[in-house]
């Protein structure tokens, strides 16, 4: 089952999406992933960071694009393309992981759940901050569930079945906009008669970085 392939998918920000890279390194064992970067037509000060990443052996598989061809098309080309694993994990370049707790990393924290909930198709790491959706955890923190089911969770280290994701076909790369790649998927894994969910207790830091081409490492 391990390594678990880790997708990242980049444009700009590059100040961000290195300390996101360094952290993954520095809060996960080593055997635990394989690190595969589809860069989307990113400014050059982008590509060379990502170039010496890679070539210090930080990054295990580098896709350098000549232009933005979108968040979904990215991840489709990842999923039948650079997925060798039973699970795979979608990381959005504003999304640090926790620390190991235990000895134990967030990797492993992950694939317990999905080995304890075999329905859900994908989970999502807890954010710190919920956009439009208020407070979901409130009565999972009371009561110690340990997720928390909701339809769209996002790519915020959303750990997914590689078997399940390309049942239902992956991504549709002609539905590109903020917020719909997450809606798109879930969606479809849901039709499937899959379940989708936040993780209660494995959280990660949201940087929230701006979109566009300027401010983007605000």
């Amino acid at each position: 089952m391990k390594p678990i392939d880790l997708h990242l998918v980049s444009w700009n920000r590059p100040k961000m999406t290195k300390l996101v890279i360094e952290t993954i390194h520095r809060n996960t064992n080593p055997e635990n992933f394989r690190l595969v970067v589809v860069d989307n037509g990113s400014d050059n000060e982008t590509v060379d960071m990502l170039t010496e990443l890679a070539d210090n052996g930080m990054i295990d598989e580098l896709h350098l694009w000549p232009k933005n061809k979108g968040l979904e098309e990215a991840r489709q080309f990842m999923l039948f393309h650079a997925t060798d694993s039973s699970y795979f994990i979608c990381v959005d370049n504003d999304c640090l992981p926790p620390p190991m707790v235990d000895g134990i990393d967030w990797i492993d924290r992950l694939l317990d759940l999905m080995g304890k909930y075999e329905s859900f198709a994908a989970i999502s790491c807890r954010t710190q901050v919920m956009i439009g959706t208020g407070n979901i955890f409130e009565e999972a923190d009371q009561v110690g569930d340990e997720l928390v089911e909701f339809p769209h969770p996002g790519g915020s280290l959303r750990i997914m079945s590689t078997g399940a994701t390309r049942q239902v076909g992956g991504w549709d790369a002609k539905r590109p906009g903020r917020g719909a790649e997450e809606r798109y998927i879930c969606g479809q894994l849901r039709e499937a008669g899959y379940r989708t969910a936040f993780a209660v207790q494995i959280r990660t830091l949201h940087l929230f970085g701006t979109r566009g081409d300027n401010g983007t490492d605000r």
